[in-house]
């Protein structure tokens, strides 16, 4: 494990498909194969937002059909002034709105068995303009 002083590595713009706005990352943990830690500080330049979501949004399923990256990826494009709570709220939403089945689904009638609740968690950081 390489162990990093604040400063002693370059700054690098961070990748576009993981932020919206300008971010930079500063590498402060790094380790050989196969390991997989990572450690960065990341710097939002005013306007840049990120979102974390759980694997359980990722992966909330309506028949064969996953939630996806694509789907959390539009909640940031389709809101581009929103708060951190706006954002949370409206990936929480529309998870849980592509989870429920379809109206002529079995799932719906009284007497079959509903999945559990998956875990669908969000958060938001959002750097105002």
């Amino acid at each position: 494990m390489d162990i990093y002083l604040a400063g002693s590595r370059p700054t690098r713009q961070a990748p576009k498909e993981y932020f919206t706005g300008t971010v930079w990352q500063d590498p402060i943990i790094a380790t050989a194969a196969p390991a997989r830690i990572v450690s960065t500080r990341v710097a939002f330049e005013p306007g840049a937002r990120m979102l974390l979501v759980t694997r359980g949004i990722l992966e909330a399923q309506r028949g064969r059909e996953q939630f996806g990256v694509e789907r959390a990826t539009a909640v940031l494009q389709n809101i581009p002034n929103g708060s951190a709570f706006d954002l949370c709220g409206v990936t929480l939403e529309d998870a849980h709105e592509f989870r429920k089945p379809p109206w002529y689904s079995p799932e719906r009638l009284p007497f079959v068995k509903s999945q559990p609740a998956e875990d669908l968690t969000a958060v938001a950081l959002v750097r105002p303009s």
